[in-house]
């Protein structure tokens, strides 16, 4: 079995968790599988390297007071590492990658902004820090592993630093530089979110994009399955901060995940489907703590319907526009003059059902209809989307709705 297993940051980011991900990793090696791992910088490490760019053009000492800290928490990540050689190795390519983070930072001192290209160099980092000491984890487990920042893994992208695209050809390349890796027994430790421009300069993917670097390295090699570790088991049917009874999402269709990271859903980088979905890969979420767990399962086939999970937007607005004739400017520019005369807002929370289509169920809608009438939720509007149904309900009442909503076509299903 080929699997290519993408850890995030909160999955990794003591010693503890790097231990755990790299036993993971080294037990599906010795049972003869191809693992190839994706990893993401350890949590918080990006914001604090964002935080340390802003800060380094008026206030520097802060910057590398920020900087300080992440080559502490990095170093502090190696004390599960036993052999002695290997981890004074990683201890000095650390402090080398400090070293070339800070004069970079020194370069941003007076200047107005922080351009895009600099800061995408900072931001990467993150990965470039992380790769190495889960390499040297498996190393130290007895797997041959050998960490590749993401365009000595193919990832070749354009110039649109924050939110660079690969390259056209970026599976061809992907394949040729990991195939011989993996044909020699070698686990390759790739970075997430980060490749190279076409003319050399290092791009990120767009924050949490290193779902989307494994689903790039997934469709390249055409492997079995894309396991992606997090913290939590899977997607859950509601935020449980919101929602008491949410719980774990077992099964999901391609479309439906999609629709709930349209809806707000942040366990998933909103391109990881685009290389997989002719392919038809099936994606696991699991959880790096509980890792016998099922996780969520997503699949390419269409799936019987059924709701699959409660998603609250708050803070939407709606904006009603009356009396719009055809010769009228254009409709956005009308909009982008948000006191026209006639335009109105209504400060709205969006409720979306993903897996229940109104008017395909629509005995279902109305019973969920009736049940908020019924408590007191003002419901505004009900329509359909995608594979979802929108119901706009006042603010303040999207935690009620969303547990009542819940209650009905998921706790009682």
């Amino acid at each position: 079995m080929k699997i290519v297993m993408k850890f995030g940051g909160s999955s990794i980011d003591n010693s503890q968790k790097m231990l755990r991900a790299a036993e993971i990793v080294a037990s599906r090696v010795k049972s003869n599988d191809s693992v190839i791992v994706v990893v993401s910088a350890l949590a918080e490490v990006t914001d604090n390297l964002i935080s340390a760019a802003k800060l380094s053009i008026k206030d520097i000492n802060s910057a590398r007071r920020i900087i300080d800290k992440i080559l502490l928490k990095h170093l502090n990540i190696l004390d599960k590492i036993s052999n002695q050689n290997l981890r004074i190795l990683l201890e000095n390519s650390i402090r080398s990658s400090i070293c070339e983070l800070n004069n970079t930072l020194n370069k941003l001192v007076g200047m107005n902004n922080v351009p895009m290209d600099v800061l995408d160099n900072i931001v990467s980092f993150g990965e470039r820090l992380s790769a190495p000491i889960f390499s040297s984890y498996l190393e130290e487990l007895g797997i041959n592993s050998k960490p590749l920042n993401g365009w000595e893994a193919g990832i070749i992208t354009d110039e649109n630093y924050g939110s660079a695209n690969p390259i056209p050809s970026v599976s061809k390349l992907i394949k040729e530089k990991i195939e011989p890796i993996i044909d020699s027994g070698i686990v390759p430790v790739v970075t997430g979110f980060i490749g190279l421009s076409v003319n050399g300069k290092i791009t990120t993917l767009g924050r949490g994009g290193s779902d989307y670097t494994a689903s790039l390295v997934a469709s390249s090699l055409i492997v079995d399955e894309l396991w992606l570790w997090t913290d939590v088991d899977g997607l859950m049917t509601a935020d449980p901060r919101i929602v008491s009874k949410a719980k774990p999402i077992k099964l999901l269709s391609y479309n439906e995940a999609i629709e709930l990271c349209f809806f707000g859903a942040k366990k998933l980088h909103h391109k990881t489907f685009e290389p997989i979905m002719d392919l038809g890969i099936p994606i696991r979420i699991k959880n790096i703590m509980n890792p016998d767990s099922e996780g969520t399962l997503i699949v390419k086939d269409k799936l019987s319907s059924s709701a699959r999970a409660i998603c609250v937007l708050n803070g939407s607005i709606i904006i009603t526009i009356e009396n719009v004739g055809f010769h009228h400017k254009p409709l956005n520019n009308i909009i982008s003059a948000l006191n026209g005369r006639n335009i109105k807002y209504d400060d709205i929370s969006m409720i979306a059902v993903v897996g229940v289509n109104f008017p395909l169920h629509l005995e279902i809608v109305q019973q969920i209809v009736k049940l908020l009438i019924s408590q007191g939720v003002d419901i505004q509007a009900v329509f359909s989307l995608g594979n979802s149904t929108i119901l706009l309900v006042s603010n303040g009442l999207e935690g009620k709705a969303a547990n009542l909503v819940h209650d009905i076509v998921i706790s009682g299903d």
